[in-house]
């Protein structure tokens, strides 16, 4: 497989094109299906609410209008993306589908509160599984242009990790469908169901309202989720907060009932074993990739023999110590009167004379250049046919070819210099 498969967009054009097919989308979405639970589209409705004609309580008025304002955003952040730098067009796209995630969450959130309904009655039919109505549609499709973005943002590798974060997230929201304590889903004790009078009866109740809620934060945090660095501690934190509310729930409820009327209830029980799930795969993909860093900055790399110059030293002395070797090569050759051989091995690529200043490693941080030095100069990894870096030289070529051979670092480099290296190659070549 091509490395540049994993590597972020490096131009705007796929961003470009995620925009329009997003603004397409949720334009046709205005006008049709019909919206969950009414008979017109979400164009119809709005068209009610700003004429006063519209039926509904103040909530569900209030939610057409924050539709509104959702598509001005959107119509915005399309036009703004189409005219700037890919970091940009991500920056307004994310914005974008953040914001229709939130209005319309608003308005399905309104449409259950004020008329009655489930989950299941706005996203499932006996006939498809899922509906097919404006409503459910336009959530579907805000998840699926935020997973989108979070491949071209993260590429393949954390784009599938993301992705599959969201599925179990998602999963959760299915428990409705199982039942929990006494007959009741868990989706129809979002208020204080009651099982008794006594304070364990109180606390059940409340442990499981809690729960109910639980599930669809944890579901709106790993959506946001596709918007964060690759390793947030909201994931982790969202997972382990859940995990210990379905544990307090099981408890209290098997203190209350009885330990043998858990096994009545498989919803508590699946509910469990998903969230123990959850953190588990959180936390690893939450914490590996610091460990991982951590490893390699304990390793210790001995010094080339050719170049005393340790990675992690100023250029300066880099460019010094390069020099160095070139002279003891020339001497070398001139006592032995005899041809030239071929240069001994060093990490330093021959450096061209009075070569003090380079555009690039001036532009970065001194961990930066050390981390450079590293990869680059030193080669710390297999650098195939990628031209050799020479501090103060002409490094068109390197600059050039560097992408293609990002799957051999992408785990060695830090978000910050990739970043850097990036900007430099869209803005220099």
């Amino acid at each position: 497989m091509n490395d540049r498969a994993h590597a972020p967009a490096r131009g705007g054009l796929l961003q470009a094109i995620l925009s329009l097919a997003a603004f397409a989308a949720f334009a046709a979405l205005l006008f049709v299906p019909a919206a969950a639970y009414y008979d017109e589209s979400f164009f119809g409705l709005i068209l009610s609410a700003l004429k006063g004609s519209f039926i509904g309580n103040g909530v569900s008025r209030a939610s057409l209008y924050v539709l509104v304002a959702a598509y001005a955003v959107m119509l915005v952040c399309t036009a703004a993306s189409l005219f700037c730098k890919r970091k940009a067009a991500l920056a307004f796209n994310y914005a974008k589908g953040l914001c229709m995630l939130a209005a319309f969450s608003f308005f399905t959130g309104a449409l259950l509160y004020n008329y009655g309904l489930t989950l299941a009655d706005v996203f499932y039919s006996p006939d498809t599984f899922f509906a097919f109505n404006a409503t459910a549609l336009a959530l579907e499709v805000c998840l699926v242009y935020l997973v989108a973005l979070a491949f071209t943002a993260f590429g393949g590798g954390y784009g599938l990790v993301k992705l599959i974060a969201l599925l179990i997230a998602a999963a959760f929201l299915l428990l409705g469908l199982l039942p929990f304590a006494e007959g009741r889903t868990l989706y129809g004790m979002f208020g204080l169901a009651p099982f008794g009078e006594s304070g364990l009866a109180t606390a059940v109740s409340v442990a499981f309202a809690v729960y109910a809620w639980g599930t669809l934060v944890n579901f709106g945090l790993a959506a946001l989720s596709l918007a964060l660095p690759r390793r947030n501690l909201i994931d982790a934190l969202r997972a382990d907060l859940l995990f210990l509310i379905a544990l307090l729930a099981a408890a209290l409820f098997g203190a209350l009932e009885g330990l043998e009327a858990l096994a009545a209830c498989p919803g508590i029980l699946v509910g469990a074993g998903l969230s123990l799930g959850q953190l588990i795969y959180a936390n690893i993909f939450s914490f590996r990739g610091r460990r991982k860093k951590a490893a390699r900055e304990d390793e210790s790399v001995p010094p080339p023999a050719e170049a005393p110059a340790a990675p992690g030293e100023p250029i300066g002395e880099l460019l010094e110590a390069g020099r160095a070797a070139e002279a003891e090569a020339a001497r070398a050759e001139a006592e032995a009167e005899r041809p030239a051989p071929a240069a001994p091995f060093s990490p330093l690529p021959p450096l061209p004379e009075g070569s003090e200043t380079d555009t690039f490693l001036d532009e970065l941080t001194p961990e930066e250049k050390a981390e450079f030095e590293r990869l680059f100069v030193e080669r710390s990894f297999r650098a195939g046919d990628l031209p050799a870096y020479v501090p103060g030289g002409d490094n068109r070529a390197f600059f050039r070819a560097v992408f293609a051979y990002l799957g051999a670092f992408r785990e060695e480099i830090s978000d910050g210099l990739l970043e850097k290296l990036d900007e430099y190659c869209e803005i220099r070549l």
